[in-house]
């Protein structure tokens, strides 16, 4: 008897499910692939909602921010209302040094005997 019909069967068979177990693993490579486009424009819209707070957050820091700095100047300026510059101070000193000599140049003249304006 000739078995060549058997290896022939075999070998049918054996082709056929490699076949089969081949479509299977396309099948499941073609789903993970649409899953992850799938994940992957999920993601991007994540991250665009995430710039998006990100920037109101930064837009609402700046805005704080610039508030602080604000106040800041104003309790400066405050602070410096109460106190006078370097050149008030000058010409504060020199007008009492001015009267000072004048004071004393009356205090000598009238040491000496001499009156207003003799």
């Amino acid at each position: 008897m000739d078995y060549s019909w058997l290896w022939q069967l075999a070998t049918t068979l054996g082709i056929g499910v490699i076949g089969y177990f081949l479509k299977q693993l396309n099948k499941n490579i073609d789903n993970k692939i649409s899953q992850n486009k799938e994940d992957i424009s999920e993601n991007n819209e994540n991250i665009k909602k995430l710039q998006d707070d990100f920037n109101d957050y930064k837009l609402e820091q700046e805005k704080q921010l610039n508030e602080y700095k604000l106040q800041q100047e104003k309790d400066i300026t405050k602070r410096f209302d109460n106190y006078i510059s370097r050149k008030e101070f000058i010409t504060v000193i020199s007008n009492t040094d001015k009267k000072l000599d004048e004071i004393y140049t009356e205090i000598i003249k009238r040491g000496r005997g001499e009156k207003d304006g003799t």
